[in-house]
């Protein structure tokens, strides 16, 4: 299969950011050699040549990243909130769609922000997810806004469920700013002993390379939070946030690329939809509890 390159996308979402702060391209603010003793650095239509190079490669980004940024948004429900510019090298708002095109902006100015960013883009996908699919939901990552170690999350962790959702297993040692591996869970179907979603959030672009590790440790993690290891009664779902904006068809090519190894993805794009277009009857049917 062909290597998954997505660099394009993150690199297109900062146009988002800019044309919601009306700000102008870094190379836009360079000062232009009028004249120049070399003939290759000789300006083009008055403006350098790294400025005239640096524009196109912006238009490219733009006729790239919008028919696919537009396949996303539609495949749920929504509008790109972004056309290309009249120069072609930038973007602007749709008119009509300025607040999916303010929270789009948004979060793409997020990516690879540390704390408190980064935890503020889990829980935002958490909150999604639960809202797309409905079921009791806990976020339990570290930090927490109560500051509760991960001994004191676990034991309030484990009062939320039901007697017979836990075992009486605890770790050996507690990490004492860690989460144990685990950024959430959400039980589907509840009254029915049904599967559990294994939660799992980065705040960042695709990278096939940066397949979260505990996914390979899901036996052990849940036996840490629940205190027996659910994989073995009942079916264990993995999901994966990522701050990124993928088609149907990319998440696909992703699953298949990550063989045996494959997990549910949550993007950028489905915070969207479960803000704009449905879900939000949900969490107030089922409890959502985030620390």
């Amino acid at each position: 299969m062909a290597a998954i390159d997505l660099s394009f996308v993150e690199s297109a979402r900062v146009l988002e950011v800019d044309a919601m702060e009306g700000g102008r391209p870094l190379n836009e603010f360079t000062i232009d050699p009028q004249t120049s003793v070399n003939d290759e650095e000789v300006p083009i239509m008055g403006r350098s040549v790294d400025d005239a190079e640096e524009t196109a490669d912006r238009v490219a980004l733009v006729q790239q990243f919008l028919p696919y940024a537009r396949l996303a948004y539609e495949q749920r429900g929504l509008v790109y909130p972004f056309q290309r510019s009249g120069a072609g090298d930038s973007l602007e708002v749709v008119p009509g769609q300025e607040r999916v095109a303010a929270r789009s902006a948004w979060l793409s100015g997020m990516i690879r922000k540390g704390q408190p960013v980064a935890k503020q883009f889990e829980q935002e996908a958490f909150t999604a997810l639960q809202k797309l699919i409905g079921g009791w939901a806990i976020c339990v990552g570290a930090p927490r806004r109560n500051g509760a170690g991960a001994k004191r999350a676990m034991e309030e962790f484990r009062r939320s469920l039901t007697k017979w959702e836990k075992g009486d297993q605890w770790p050996q040692d507690f990490a004492k700013n860690g989460d144990h591996g685990a950024d959430g869970f959400i039980i589907l179907g509840r009254g029915w002993a049904g599967p559990i979603v294994f939660y799992q959030a980065k705040n960042a672009n695709f990278d096939l390379e940066a397949h979260p590790e505990e996914f390979a440790r899901m036996p052990e993690i849940l036996q840490d939070w629940f205190g027996k290891r659910w994989n073995q009664h009942r079916v264990v779902i993995p999901v994966m946030a990522l701050n990124s904006v993928l088609t149907f068809e990319m998440k696909d090519r992703i699953f298949e690329a990550r063989g045996t190894h494959g997990v549910q993805m949550v993007d950028a794009v489905d915070v969207l939809c479960a803000e704009f277009t449905r879900g939000q009857h949900q969490c107030r049917r089922q409890q959502c509890i985030v620390y």
